[in-house]
C-alpha cells in the first residue's frame, strides 16, 4: 500500500475513534436515539465526517432559544392526551451541550496515545504524518 491509502485507512480509525469517544462519553442520553445514530462517514480519500443524522443535534449541541408554536391552519393545537386544546405551546429555552466539541478535544488533548492505541500495523512514518495533519487541523 502506498503513503496515500496508508493514511487514508489511518484517518479512518481517528474518525471511528472519535465515534466511540462521543457514544462512549460525552452524548446526552434521554432515549439513546441521538447516540445510535452518531456514525463516522468517509467523504473521500482521507477526508472522514463523524456526524448524526438527527434534525434535534444541532438544537442539543448548539443550545436554542424559546420556541412557540402555533395552530397553522386551525385555532388551537390538540394532541392525544392533552387536557384541552391550545392557542400556543411555549417551549423553554435549551442550553448547549456541545458533546461533539468535547469529544474532539478530549482526542487531542491525548493525541500522541490515542494515535498509538490506533497504529496496528502502521508504518512510524505514517503516524508522524498524521500527526502533524491533525495538529494543522485542530479546532
Amino acid at each position: 500500500m502506498n503513503l496515500t491509502d496508508e493514511l487514508d485507512r489511518l484517518a479512518g480509525k481517528v474518525a471511528h475513534r472519535i465515534r466511540a469517544i462521543v457514544v462512549e462519553k460525552t452524548v446526552p442520553v434521554r432515549t439513546g436515539e441521538l447516540r445510535r445514530s452518531i456514525h463516522a462517514t468517509r467523504l473521500s480519500k482521507g477526508m472522514w465526517i463523524v456526524g448524526t443524522n438527527k434534525i434535534y443535534a444541532r438544537a442539543v449541541h448548539d443550545g436554542r432559544p424559546r420556541v412557540v408554536i402555533r395552530p397553522r391552519k386551525k385555532k388551537a393545537l390538540y394532541w392525544k392526551g392533552a387536557p384541552h386544546p391550545v392557542k400556543k405551546v411555549i417551549q423553554p429555552p435549551r442550553k448547549a451541550n456541545p458533546f461533539m466539541r468535547r469529544a474532539i478535544e478530549m482526542f487531542f488533548s491525548n493525541i500522541e496515545r490515542e494515535i498509538e492505541s490506533i497504529m496496528g500495523d502502521f508504518p512510524e512514518k505514517v503516524a508522524k504524518e498524521i500527526i502533524k495533519g491533525l495538529n494543522i487541523r485542530r479546532l
